[in-house]
């Protein structure tokens, strides 16, 4: 397990053999593996609720000697993202570009931000052909409902959507993963309905929980994430792939953020009338209510 994508996929990968008591701990680490780093085998058994040698062998199940090699792992992933090398972020060749700047406040490193994304949004242009996006088009469409999942930073660009489908549509509702209503909202989904999922590594257990569970119900989905390999990326999804590589600690959203402005071209496009409706009665209801200001 030598790196960070790896190492929470072959996680992911090996909870269906594990017991209850191991599942809780791989689910605990996938979601809190920051939290992880710096706690003892002890205190995250008490954190889950298990013994402290279950803990062990939890990791040892994983071929590691013992929980402190396994936190080794984890600590090796925290300090690759604090400099910015995580792989799922940026590349090698990247990153020994930037560790050739001897000045790290000199305008190349903006220089270098900047390259990086324009790399990320060459490679999500590439990445995602265009029948795919008219089909993530026509699911938003023609949906009754959508239900929008996503955690942690990808919150951002799932609020994004949500607002904008919402200023269409008025039927879209966003949940963050994890909170413990999330079932709440996805039990009325039906055929007729839509769910959009957000997910990177880590991918968070609760969002794959949430795309499983709408799978077994025949809703239809939408997965904004890295790989076909993601555990978003099931059968029947349209997954629109996205490139999270930054030199920051955060993962970058503007790939995300640019399939969402693709998405919404294409919408307005498409219902040009509907959508012009939708703007000036916005602007109406501004206005009557006073909810925004010129001043």
């Amino acid at each position: 397990m030598e790196n960070h994508k790896s190492f929470f996929s072959d996680l992911q990968n090996a909870l269906p053999s594990m017991s209850e008591a191991k599942r809780s701990i791989a689910e605990y680490l996938m979601e809190n593996w920051q939290e992880a780093v710096f706690l003892s085998a002890g205190k995250i058994a008490r954190k889950v609720g298990v013994s402290e040698s279950v803990v062990v062998r939890f990791a040892q199940d994983l071929g590691y000697s013992g929980f402190p090699e396994l936190q080794g792992v984890l600590q090796t992933i925290l300090r690759h993202r604090m400099t910015g090398v995580s792989d799922s972020l940026a590349s090698i060749e990247d990153d020994q570009e930037l560790e050739s700047i001897t000045d790290k406040h000199s305008p190349e490193v903006v220089q270098l931000s900047y390259n990086l994304t324009l790399k990320n949004l060459q490679a999500t242009l590439y990445n995602n052909d265009f029948e795919t996006i008219l089909k993530a088009v026509d699911k938003i469409v023609n949906s009754r409902r959508i239900v929008i999942i996503a955690s942690r930073n990808a919150l951002g660009p799932a609020t994004i959507l949500a607002a904008h489908l919402n200023e269409i549509f008025t039927n879209t509702l966003l949940v963050a993963a994890g909170l413990d209503d999330m079932f709440d909202h996805l039990r009325p989904l039906t055929e007729e309905d839509l769910l959009i999922t957000f997910g990177h590594p880590s991918y968070s257990t609760n969002t794959v929980k949430a795309a499983k569970f709408a799978e077994a119900r025949k809703v239809k989905q939408i997965s904004f994430t890295d790989s076909l390999s993601s555990p978003l990326a099931l059968p029947g999804v349209t997954v629109l792939l996205t490139s999270f590589r930054s030199y920051s600690f955060a993962t970058s959203h503007v790939s995300t953020v640019f399939l969402i402005e693709i998405l919404l071209h294409i919408m307005t496009k498409r219902d040009n009338g509907k959508v012009i409706r939708s703007v000036e009665e916005i602007e109406l209801l501004n206005r009557t209510y006073g909810l925004t200001t010129n001043n």
